[in-house]
């Protein structure tokens, strides 16, 4: 687009023009004088040159949206790791060996946003700002920006960009430069998501490839509905139908069995174009594709959605592992030779704070993925920029944790034992009636944990059975009451007392 303007003329030259106007419009002035008012030439320097004009832009940005099924909460991750606690907190009795997802938008990882300058201009500067809806907050950034107080909002006041991709300087993998809630330190592997094609991105004495954010759970409606079909499927519904409010999704949905390898890796993959509903069994057997398939759909997604190759390439750099397991030795090499042993060393993996080790990132068994369209991206993370972009490209992908999905059972915690009888033996004993209890709960399970306190006679008989728990409904506890007093354990010198804590478990594959 050409700068090029129509000259500005100056006041001094507006005025005689304006004289010279009028006097044409009158007629000859009496006393025999020619009536002619001569028009002043107009000097050169009377011609204001045209400011330089602004040049545009395009923003490019991606990230990952985690929710599990039947939380109205989800999380923008660039690759934030499910199930991580604040430093110090221990988890409760319930959650140790627990397979869970503690995130509800759970979070948002990572938004990684790059800059694009059009042609007319080598520099431009921005403010950014970014305020997650639904309560959400930012729990990391990178470079350092202005986060208020309740982290609600991030600004980036002066942000510069320059013509021309850069090296940026980011935190070393052993450094320690988070404070986030979570012990979550994203900002370790950012040197991985540079590309070469976005523009240079300068804050303060920081410059990099691009700016970074990520947020924690917030309350936000997503466009598909989830529900449980069978005891192995799940319908998958565009919102739309009975909110006309949302958008909806085009293209596939992708349900993915990830265990460990990559290899093992089985995706079902679906369309939803011109459909309002779609039923999912789970990944596995006939109408199944491996990851490499599902890898090269999803890298195209990424790409006809607005992301440039390097930019999706970038993505599947941070998600490839997470999302469809860890390659074989070769991959890996392959993995080794493309970015640099020291870079694959932490493929798919993240830092933890005070820990020098990495952890893979939050990793899904059985998980939904798709698309996000754009108006759910902006809704849940809206964006203010002065100057705006041309455009704006924000392709996320949305992973919906179906875990919750499998058949419930019931599992031991921990058993306290008063009197002569061994804890061993009395574990061996409940584990006989281990289906009759899981019955009394029913297709949905244990939502929490429960409690079973029993005294037993010498003769190995209950003599009373007492059962609570947060939600039980009084069916269950009857049930398990009734369970509880069938029970017959060996016989032993003296009576005992029994506290057993039930919690709840879903199998996988």
């Amino acid at each position: 687009m050409s700068s090029r303007r129509r000259p500005r003329l100056s006041f001094a030259t507006l005025a005689a023009l304006s004289l010279a106007h009028a006097g044409c419009g009158a007629g000859a002035p009496s006393g025999g004088g020619t009536g002619a008012t001569a028009t002043p030439p107009v000097e050169p320097d009377s011609v204001v040159a045209p400011p330089p004009s602004m040049p545009t832009y395009a923003l490019h940005e991606w990230g990952l949206l985690d929710a599990d099924y039947g939380s109205p909460r989800a999380q923008a991750l660039s690759g934030a790791l499910p199930g991580v606690r604040p430093r110090g907190e221990v988890p409760s009795e319930t959650e140790r060996g627990v397979p869970q997802i503690h995130l509800g938008v759970s979070s948002v990882d990572k938004p990684v946003v790059y800059f694009h300058l059009d042609s007319g201009g080598d520099a431009l500067s921005l403010r950014f700002e970014v305020a997650p809806a639904g309560g959400g907050r930012v729990l990391e950034h990178f470079p350092p920006g202005e986060l208020r107080a309740d982290a609600e909002l991030l600004r980036y006041p002066q942000v510069r960009v320059t013509r021309g991709d850069c090296e940026g300087a980011y935190p070393a993998p052993s450094s320690d430069p988070c404070g986030s809630v979570d012990g979550v330190c994203e900002v370790r592997e950012l040197a991985r998501y540079e590309t070469t094609d976005a523009d240079c991105v300068h804050v303060g004495g920081t410059v990099g490839g691009f700016l970074f954010y990520r947020t924690g759970a917030a309350d936000v409606t997503l466009p598909l509905r989830v529900a449980i079909e069978s005891r192995t499927a799940v319908r998958v519904t565009q919102g739309a139908v009975t909110d006309p409010a949302l958008p909806r999704v085009r293209g596939w949905i992708m349900r993915v069995y990830r265990p460990r390898t990559r290899a093992s890796t089985q995706v079902r993959i679906a369309s939803l174009d011109g459909t309002d509903s779609v039923v999912l069994e789970r990944a596995g057997g006939d109408g199944t594709v491996g990851a490499s398939e599902a890898i090269d759909a999803l890298r195209a997604a990424l790409v006809e959605a607005g992301l440039t190759a390097e930019e999706g390439d970038a993505f599947m750099r941070a998600w490839t592992v997470p999302l469809f397991g860890i390659p074989d030795v070769a991959g890996q090499q392959a993995d080794a030779d493309d970015f640099g042993a020291d870079r694959a060393q932490s493929e798919g993996t993240i830092g933890l704070m005070g820990n020098e080790s990495s952890r893979e990132l939050g990793a899904v068994e059985d998980a939904l993925l798709y698309i996000l369209p754009v108006a759910s991206v902006d809704a849940l993370l809206p964006l203010t920029l002065d100057p705006p972009p041309r455009v704006s490209q924000r392709v996320f992908v949305a992973r919906v944790n179906l875990h919750q999905t499998h058949p419930a059972h019931v599992g031991f915690g921990p058993v306290a034992v008063g009197g002569p009888a061994e804890a061993n033996v009395v574990r061996r004993v409940l584990r006989r009636y281990l289906n009759e209890l899981t019955a009394c709960f029913g297709d949905q399970g244990l939502a929490d944990t429960a409690l079973l306190d029993l005294s037993v006679r010498p003769a190995g008989t209950v003599q009373t059975a007492s059962a609570s728990g947060p939600g039980l409904e009084p069916q269950v506890v009857a049930c398990l009451e009734t369970t509880a007093r069938a029970m017959r354990f060996p016989a032993t010198r003296g009576e005992s007392t029994l506290q057993v804590t039930l919690r709840s478990f879903r199998q996988g594959f």
